[in-house]
């Protein structure tokens, strides 16, 4: 997979609560490299409400990755 590929799975993902498999064509993996870095550098997905974010609205929670809304509504 190349990276202009990667990007435009994390948009599909970005603000959704959509799994990375549904974003793949066939012959994708999930476990692709350039894929895993993309994502690791631009969102996360939030433990609590399942929604992928961006790595500016994540929380500093020791539960893991949350969205600040997540986290401030404990």
């Amino acid at each position: 997979m190349n990276r202009e590929r990667a990007n435009d799975i994390v948009a599909a993902l970005v603000g959704s609560a959509g799994s990375i498999e549904a974003c793949l064509n066939e012959g994708e993996s999930a476990d692709d490299a350039v894929l895993i870095e993309a994502i690791d550098d631009s969102i996360f997905n939030c433990v609590v409400c399942g929604w992928w974010c961006e790595l500016e609205e994540m929380a500093d929670a020791d539960e893991g990755p949350q969205c600040n809304d997540c986290h401030e509504g404990e």
